[in-house]
């Protein structure tokens, strides 16, 4: 699929409207990228819901889905999670995590530190995390919770609230999967009002001293760019270990990896961080 059958493809979903609708119309917009979902395999961990990808073994690099905390999944999301288990070489675990409005925050960090807690203790090591957009923002907010062995995050939310954060409108209208005003709709219907001092939401408030070896991902068309920027600008200055990487394009194209090279890419850069010496080694 080239761009221009892509935007095509995205402007034919429009995502609006009720959550069930909202869920309904991202689940059509990622199909031509879903892939065959393993039905059936799970990691095995009592109390963990998820679809697992790949069949190399060992301690499962735990994959968190985008959506704004109100729509997406672990099938719509199966391309990406097979391609990054693909070019990671090891397992992923895309995980099912409670979504708003039905389950407020902070259910879905508790969901994810509980996922944490439970394959740490199953592999007796401390998983690697990646996430896109929402998924992402869980990803880095675990990290300063919980000792991980490495952060992979495409596209993370990390800068609600933050005046700097000035491409959530400069970028408005070039971004094909973001918008400023559907990005403060969902974090509305998930966390509640925008408050500037939060952590959950300006995640630079938090202790970045604590991050193990990152890896941000984010397009230069993106409604998100300033969070990433931000985020590493204010990680840089706690000393913690994290490498940007910066693309053309817009938020979550890793979605349609399996489907549009540059997603791919994307994906493919990531996992050659993963696997390239910056983070320590599962067993």
């Amino acid at each position: 699929m080239d761009r221009g059958d892509l935007e095509k493809h995205i402007a034919a979903h429009p995502v609006k409207g009720a959550p069930a609708l909202m869920r309904e119309a991202f689940e059509a917009m990622a199909r031509p990228a879903t892939v065959d979902v393993p039905q059936g395999r799970c990691p095995g961990i009592q109390g963990l819901d998820g679809l697992l990808f790949g069949e190399h073994g060992g301690a499962p690099i735990l994959f968190l889905h985008g959506g704004g905390f109100v729509f997406g999944s672990p099938e719509s999301h199966a391309g990406l999670a097979s391609v990054l288990a693909k070019h990671s070489g090891r397992d992923v675990l895309a995980l099912r995590y409670p979504l708003a409005p039905e389950a407020l925050w902070p259910r879905q960090k508790n969901a994810v530190l509980d996922a944490i807690d439970r394959m740490s203790d199953a592999y007796g090591y401390a998983p690697a995390l990646a996430g896109i957009s929402a998924g992402g923002q869980l990803a880095l907010i675990a990290a300063t919770e919980r000792v991980l062995e490495a952060v992979v995050a495409f596209s993370p939310n990390t800068a609600r609230g933050d005046a700097r954060a000035s491409s959530r409108r400069a970028n408005a209208e070039a971004d094909l999967m973001n918008d400023p005003e559907m990005d403060a709709r969902l974090a509305d219907m998930a966390i509640g009002e925008e408050e500037a001092g939060d952590p959950d939401q300006n995640l630079a408030l938090r202790d970045l001293s604590l991050l193990p070896p990152c890896y941000l991902s984010v397009g230069t068309g993106e409604v998100l760019l300033d969070d990433s920027l931000i985020f590493a600008v204010e990680a840089a200055r706690a000393g913690a270990p994290l490498t940007l990487s910066t693309r053309e394009g817009f938020h979550m194209e890793e979605l349609f990896a399996p489907v549009f090279a540059p997603g791919e890419a994307s994906i493919a850069r990531a996992a050659a961080w993963l696997s390239s010496g910056n983070t320590p080694k599962a067993d």
